[in-house]
Protein backbone atom coordinates (compact mmCIF):
# COMPACT_ATOMS: atom_id res chain seq x y z
CA UNK A 1 0.00 0.00 0.00
CA UNK A 2 1.32 3.26 -0.80
CA UNK A 3 0.19 7.19 0.12
CA UNK A 4 -0.06 9.74 -2.49
CA UNK A 5 -0.74 13.43 -2.26
CA UNK A 6 -3.38 14.53 0.15
CA UNK A 7 -3.07 10.90 2.32
CA UNK A 8 -5.35 8.96 0.05
CA UNK A 9 -3.91 5.35 -0.04
CA UNK A 10 -3.85 3.28 -3.33
CA UNK A 11 -2.84 0.04 -3.63
CA UNK A 12 -0.70 0.06 -6.64
CA UNK A 13 -1.77 -3.86 -7.64
CA UNK A 14 -5.39 -2.44 -8.55
CA UNK A 15 -4.08 0.14 -10.80
CA UNK A 16 -2.49 -2.60 -13.16
CA UNK A 17 -4.38 -5.12 -14.84
CA UNK A 18 -4.67 -8.43 -13.21
CA UNK A 19 -3.29 -11.22 -15.57
CA UNK A 20 -3.63 -14.82 -15.11
CA UNK A 21 -1.60 -17.75 -16.57
CA UNK A 22 -4.27 -20.45 -18.60
CA UNK A 23 -3.79 -23.56 -19.67
CA UNK A 24 -5.92 -24.34 -22.91
CA UNK A 25 -6.14 -28.25 -23.99
CA UNK A 26 -8.15 -29.49 -27.06
CA UNK A 27 -9.93 -32.60 -27.98
CA UNK A 28 -6.87 -33.74 -29.81
CA UNK A 29 -4.50 -33.03 -27.78
CA UNK A 30 -2.94 -29.53 -28.27
CA UNK A 31 -2.26 -27.92 -25.70
CA UNK A 32 -2.01 -23.90 -25.46
CA UNK A 33 -0.74 -21.78 -22.40
CA UNK A 34 -1.80 -17.73 -22.36
CA UNK A 35 -1.82 -14.96 -19.92
CA UNK A 36 -5.06 -13.76 -20.15
CA UNK A 37 -6.99 -10.75 -18.09
CA UNK A 38 -10.19 -11.95 -16.37
CA UNK A 39 -12.00 -9.58 -18.47
CA UNK A 40 -11.62 -11.44 -21.83
CA UNK A 41 -14.11 -12.58 -23.89
CA UNK A 42 -14.69 -15.19 -26.32
CA UNK A 43 -13.71 -13.60 -29.41
CA UNK A 44 -10.52 -11.92 -27.38
CA UNK A 45 -9.57 -15.68 -26.30
CA UNK A 46 -10.11 -16.95 -29.59
CA UNK A 47 -7.64 -14.28 -31.25
CA UNK A 48 -4.63 -15.56 -29.02
CA UNK A 49 -5.56 -19.30 -28.99
CA UNK A 50 -5.55 -19.45 -32.54
CA UNK A 51 -2.26 -17.72 -32.05
CA UNK A 52 -0.89 -21.13 -31.19
CA UNK A 53 -3.76 -23.97 -32.21
CA UNK A 54 -3.97 -24.91 -36.04
CA UNK A 55 -7.88 -24.22 -36.16
CA UNK A 56 -9.75 -24.27 -39.28
CA UNK A 57 -11.36 -20.77 -40.04
CA UNK A 58 -14.53 -22.34 -41.16
CA UNK A 59 -14.56 -24.73 -38.02
CA UNK A 60 -17.35 -23.51 -35.19
CA UNK A 61 -15.23 -23.69 -31.65
CA UNK A 62 -16.42 -23.82 -28.21
CA UNK A 63 -14.63 -22.92 -25.12
CA UNK A 64 -15.31 -24.39 -21.71
CA UNK A 65 -14.02 -23.97 -18.18
CA UNK A 66 -15.11 -27.07 -16.32
CA UNK A 67 -18.83 -27.31 -17.16
CA UNK A 68 -19.22 -23.61 -17.81
CA UNK A 69 -19.39 -22.32 -21.56
CA UNK A 70 -17.44 -19.25 -22.46
CA UNK A 71 -19.65 -17.19 -24.53
CA UNK A 72 -19.58 -13.89 -26.54
CA UNK A 73 -21.44 -11.86 -23.98
CA UNK A 74 -19.08 -13.33 -21.15
CA UNK A 75 -15.70 -13.37 -19.63
CA UNK A 76 -13.01 -15.41 -18.67
CA UNK A 77 -14.06 -14.15 -14.75
CA UNK A 78 -17.44 -14.59 -15.13
CA UNK A 79 -17.29 -18.26 -16.22
CA UNK A 80 -14.71 -18.76 -12.90
CA UNK A 81 -11.49 -18.90 -15.03
CA UNK A 82 -8.68 -17.64 -12.19
CA UNK A 83 -4.84 -18.45 -12.46
CA UNK A 84 -4.02 -21.92 -13.33
CA UNK A 85 -7.01 -23.03 -14.63
CA UNK A 86 -7.68 -25.01 -17.45
CA UNK A 87 -9.98 -24.45 -20.38
CA UNK A 88 -11.02 -27.26 -23.07
CA UNK A 89 -11.25 -26.04 -26.47
CA UNK A 90 -13.94 -27.79 -28.47
CA UNK A 91 -12.96 -27.46 -32.42
CA UNK A 92 -16.10 -29.05 -35.16
CA UNK A 93 -15.95 -28.59 -38.86
CA UNK A 94 -19.24 -28.23 -40.53
CA UNK A 95 -19.82 -31.21 -42.85
CA UNK A 96 -20.66 -30.21 -46.18
CA UNK A 97 -22.75 -31.84 -48.21
CA UNK A 98 -23.52 -31.81 -52.22
CA UNK A 99 -26.44 -32.02 -54.22
CA UNK A 100 -26.72 -32.85 -58.03
CA UNK A 101 -29.75 -33.18 -60.15
CA UNK A 102 -30.21 -34.06 -63.42
CA UNK A 103 -31.03 -30.27 -64.70
CA UNK A 104 -27.37 -29.98 -64.46
CA UNK A 105 -27.49 -27.79 -61.40
CA UNK A 106 -25.90 -28.49 -58.07
CA UNK A 107 -25.98 -27.27 -54.37
CA UNK A 108 -23.97 -27.42 -51.40
CA UNK A 109 -25.43 -26.92 -48.25
CA UNK A 110 -23.84 -27.33 -44.17
CA UNK A 111 -25.28 -30.48 -42.70
CA UNK A 112 -25.87 -28.79 -40.05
Amino acid sequence: QAILGQGVPTVWSSLQPRTMHVTVHTLGGEVASLVAEPSLTLSEVLVAIRKQCSIPSDASVRVFHGTSRLLAETSLDDIGVAEGSQLTLIVCRTPRCVIASVDGTAKLWDAF
